[in-house]
């Protein structure tokens, strides 16, 4: 994968801010169950405040790609301290927040079907389908998807990230 897939893909991860509206709206009736679940949705209203740093990211180590091409070696050290020293937007910091970001994802799932079953347990049958098969199901779906993503675009980021600095070393 070269600079430009790299930055692109970081690009390509999905809005968090866009999901969890998108959920919002896919409710008709709201209960008090739904209003505690949103209130839990703002810690995974950061999730998309990392695919931003994942973004800059990604824009930081095609810097250095440039720099390295350019024999630009004040502006690669810049770079790669920046990468490695940034209070919050270093990779270390993302190493921390990723898999953070995945527990809250993973508890506002949980949290989601346990209020769909009490829903379900309450509620006639034909309410049950709908229930079951409304729009929030699918938004759900993709909202699981998104730390999977993120892992993949960390690691590809440190990857190019710790290539292109070992060979700026080198030089």
């Amino acid at each position: 994968m070269d600079a430009h897939q790299l930055k692109q893909q970081a690009k390509q991860l999905p809005r968090v801010d866009v999901l969890l509206q998108e959920f919002e709206d896919s409710w008709g009736e709201r209960s008090s169950q739904f209003s505690a679940l949103m209130s839990a949705s703002r810690d995974v209203a950061f999730a998309q405040t990392v695919n931003e740093k994942l973004t800059s990211l990604a824009h930081h180590v095609v810097d250095l790609k440039i720099a390295r091409a350019l024999n630009d070696t004040k502006k690669a050290q810049q770079i790669i301290q920046s990468v490695i020293r940034d209070p919050h937007s270093s990779l270390k910091q993302l190493a921390d927040e990723v898999p953070h970001i995945e527990s809250q994802i993973l508890l506002f799932c949980s949290s989601y079907e346990y209020m769909i079953d009490e829903m379900c347990r309450h509620a006639p049958l034909e309410q049950n389908v709908t229930l079951l098969e409304g729009k929030h199901a699918e938004v759900i779906k993709r909202l699981r998807d998104v730390p999977a993503k993120q892992k993949a675009c960390l690691a590809l980021i440190g990857k190019h990230f710790v290539e292109t600095a070992r060979e700026m070393k080198q030089k």
